[in-house]
Order: C-alpha cells, then sequence, then structure tokens
C-alpha cells in the first residue's frame, strides 16, 4: 500500500503569502525613487510571490484530487475543468490562409491544446462538394505549411489532437482555396 502524505496546512502558509504580497507592495512603492536597483528587487519580490502562489495552486490541486467542493471552498477562481485523461478535443481555433504565399499553398494554424503529444491534419480535396481522399500529416508545432496544391481548387482541412491515449476527435472542417 503506498505511503499517502497528510497536510495539516498548507504549504506555503497564508503568513507566508501575506509576508510576499508585503515585501512586493514595499518595493512597488520604492519604485517611485528610481534606479535599476529598485527595479530588479520589485522584480524579484513579484517571482517570489509567484512561486508561492503557484505551490500553493499545486497543494490545493493535490489535496483536492479533482473533488470540485474542495476546490470552489479554496476561493481560487475555477476557469474550467481540465479535460480528462484519455483522448483530447481537436483545436478550436483554426486558421487557414492563402494570401501573401505562393500558388499552390495554404498556411494552416491553429490554439495549441493542453497536455496534447502532438497532432495530425489531414487535408482533403473536394470532389463534387464532398471530401475525396484524405491525407495525413504529423506536423512538429502548431502550425503547417500546404505545398503543390491545386490553385483555385477546393480543399477541407481537419485537425486532431494526439495525446498518450491515440488520436482525439478531428476538429471541425475548414475550407480554402490556395491560390
Amino acid at each position: 500500500m503506498a505511503n499517502l502524505l497528510v497536510f495539516v496546512t498548507p504549504n506555503p502558509t497564508m503568513i507566508v503569502l501575506e509576508t510576499a504580497i508585503t515585501n512586493l507592495t514595499a518595493s512597488q512603492g520604492r519604485m517611485d525613487e528610481g534606479g535599476p536597483a529598485n527595479t530588479l528587487l520589485r522584480d524579484q519580490d513579484y517571482v517570489v510571490l509567484l512561486n508561492y502562489m503557484r505551490t500553493l495552486g499545486i497543494y490545493v490541486e493535490n489535496i483536492a484530487q479533482g473533488d470540485m467542493a474542495i476546490i470552489l471552498l479554496s476561493k481560487f477562481e475555477v476557469v474550467g475543468q481540465r479535460s480528462s485523461v484519455g483522448v483530447l478535443a481537436g483545436p478550436t481555433v483554426v486558421r487557414v490562409k492563402a494570401d501573401g504565399l505562393n500558388a499552390g499553398e495554404l498556411y494552416v494554424s491553429w490554439n495549441g491544446v493542453v497536455n496534447n503529444t502532438g497532432y495530425v491534419i489531414a487535408i482533403s480535396l473536394m470532389v463534387d462538394g464532398a471530401p475525396s481522399t484524405w491525407a495525413d500529416v504529423k506536423p512538429k508545432g502548431t502550425n503547417h505549411l500546404f505545398k503543390n496544391l491545386q490553385s483555385g481548387a477546393q480543399y477541407a482541412i481537419r485537425i486532431a489532437t494526439m495525446s498518450r491515449e491515440g488520436i482525439g476527435a478531428w476538429s471541425d472542417p475548414r475550407f480554402h482555396r490556395p491560390q
């Protein structure tokens, strides 16, 4: 059986956080005096406070272990739940452009998805208003330049996010014509 740690009080404690806030406030007040030394001290106090806040956030996350009631009681702002472990949703913001590119080129970019291990882009020439055969590409980042496409032909492009569990759902297709 695993040896579970029991935390009696948050680390860092509230007094440590309040001290860091007080230090940052004081160093911010010294900024009126000017000088690179005061700026450096203020920046250092800011980093110290951010590191304490990050540590406290990790503490709350570990103690809560996904229990929404505990997370809400922590008074941290909740902006949404993380995707569960498993396959991930596709990117929601996909941009395709041909302007400023060479003939037969399309540039695709998208928003990153947290916890991804990569992406798969599929492109298909539209034939009679429907995608024909999809061709997959595995880009190295969150963008890709397609070359040697048929100028003026319409293409459908979709993206899926990869995780340790496999390839997730495809994004809604985007339709575009290279110059």
